[in-house]
């Protein structure tokens, strides 16, 4: 999570060099332990905020989000860009599940938070446990855990191969999102146990490459 002195630095910084800010806040009801969410919005008026019920319930099938614009002037020229792409309208179930889901969906989240952090918990004991090879990122938000591969290769191209051909698993390759990621692999716990401890068990393979690259 950013820490508020954290992204009052990035607004001088933006705004210092005429830089519009676009927050992505999708992730923001999933907050782990005692870390904080702190939103864009509560910081400045010239921000793009996004936000969407499809992380915290599951709803990306409805294809629906809702960006929060408080300057008036910006606010108007998205407006703009938005009509003039023909792409303002969402679909009609959409806005439905939304206020449903925001409105009446608490016990559920609180359900489905829980499982999920304890999935996340289970994930990181794991590899503490069988896969000395690689060091978990434990996440302070989100059910998507960071894993440090270098210790097998850094190299995204070995490590594509060794998790695509050789463990069959499909995770987020880290050079996807950005240089910084290269050696690293993203992994998404928000699933079934059963589904999640079949993976860790195939991803205990890893080991076997520790000394190859």
């Amino acid at each position: 999570c950013w820490k508020k002195e954290e992204l009052e630095k990035l607004i001088h910084i933006c705004h210092k060099n005429n830089i519009t800010i676009i927050s992505d806040e999708i992730h923001s009801d999933l907050i782990r332990n005692n870390h904080q969410h702190t939103s864009m919005l509560s910081l400045t008026d010239k921000v793009i905020s996004c936000f969407s019920p499809s992380k915290t319930f599951n709803l990306a099938g409805m294809s629906t989000s809702f960006i929060v614009i408080p300057d008036k002037e910006m606010r108007e020229k998205y407006l703009k860009t938005l009509h003039g792409l023909h792409i303002a309208h969402g679909n009609l179930f959409g806005p439905v599940a939304t206020e449903i889901a925001y409105g009446q969906g608490e016990e559920w989240y609180i359900q489905v938070w829980d499982y999920l952090q304890n999935n996340i918990d289970y994930a990181i004991d794991f590899c503490k446990k069988h896969i000395p090879t690689i060091d978990v990122v434990a996440p302070e938000a989100t059910y998507l855990l960071w894993l440090d591969c270098r210790k097998i290769s850094t190299s995204h191209e070995v490590l594509q191969d060794i998790f695509v051909n050789k463990l069959k698993l499909g995770l987020n390759n880290g050079i996807d999102f950005g240089n910084a990621g290269e050696g690293f692999m993203r992994m998404n716990v928000a699933c079934p146990r059963k589904t999640l401890e079949i993976a860790m068990n195939k991803l205990k393979g890893i080991n076997a490459f520790a000394t190859n690259n």
